[in-house]
């Protein structure tokens, strides 16, 4: 005898799965199919506030990346002691040291040398394109005093604008020192390595 009114409660989960995994797949399509989404969302919410200290405290000898400082404001310059290394910090601490950088994006990372203080003292990098700009690094400094001079620092190439394409293009990041004690080391020209 068959059972009339009610309805076989394996049928609803069942059909409820295969709702919701429609659901899913139907979101996951939409979600990866929109350009470069989870680089950008990525890009803008986690890597810039991330610790991107590398464990190595050592200077690299020479960079393979294409780049060319092509704008300084506020930048004082020193020279390190027995090293071919240049220190530049701003030459007056209440406003930002800027430094503009053309380079070429043909890797996923680079690194640099940024070194901090105290707590007064910051280091930002964004990228810039036509009006915008990306927030892209930003290394705050601690309470404990100077951070290691030869500290290597990963930034994310990646998160510049179409960075998750596979061809070469240039950009151009804008490097910003906060503080008295904000210092960008570079070599021979070269900011990223």
């Amino acid at each position: 005898m068959r059972n009339s009114g009610q309805v076989n409660p394996l049928k609803i989960k069942i059909s409820t799965v295969v709702f919701v995994l429609s659901l899913l797949a139907t979101g996951t399509v939409f979600f990866f199919a929109q350009e470069g989404l989870i680089t950008r969302t990525i890009c803008s919410f986690i890597v810039p506030w991330q610790d991107t200290a590398l464990r190595r405290e050592r200077f690299l000898e020479c960079s393979n990346i294409q780049q060319q400082i092509i704008f300084t404001d506020n930048i004082a310059t020193s020279e390190e002691q027995n090293t071919p290394w240049q220190v530049l910090s701003p030459r007056d601490p209440s406003k930002p040291a800027l430094v503009k950088v053309t380079l070429k994006v043909d890797r996923d990372l680079a690194i640099l040398y940024p070194r901090t203080s105290g707590p007064e003292d910051a280091i930002t990098i964004h990228e810039e394109r036509n009006v915008r700009r990306r927030l892209l690094f930003v290394v705050n400094g601690k309470d404990r005093g100077w951070s290691p001079i030869s500290k290597q620092y990963r930034i994310c190439l990646d998160c510049v604008d179409f960075g998750w394409v596979d061809e070469d293009f240039n950009t151009t990041l804008v490097i910003s020192l906060y503080g008295k004690f904000a210092q960008l080391w570079t070599l021979n020209g070269a900011v990223f390595f």
